[in-house]
């Protein structure tokens, strides 16, 4: 078998292009019965991320995924909602 290498050409970086980075990912399954009083056992799947992201000199750490309240968030975290 013959393996041949790809040359691949670096891909442009115009001024909208963001450095996007993964930190966390995941998800955990949780239990309505155990959040809500009087509701039955309804199991759900709950996902949350954590990127990175750096763009013209700009830092930001970009928790999504467990809430769209703002005030939960720290300081330095953002949410598309906010």
């Amino acid at each position: 078998m013959t393996v041949t290498e790809i040359r691949c050409s670096p891909l442009p970086e115009p001024e909208t292009c963001v450095q996007l980075s993964l930190l966390d990912g995941g998800s955990f399954i949780g239990d309505f019965s155990r959040v809500h009083q009087g509701v039955g056992e309804i199991r759900y799947r709950m996902y949350n991320w954590a990127f990175y992201i750096f763009h013209n000199g700009r830092h930001v750490l970009w928790d999504l995924g467990l809430t769209t309240v703002c005030s939960s968030f720290a300081r330095l975290l953002v949410s598309p909602t906010c």
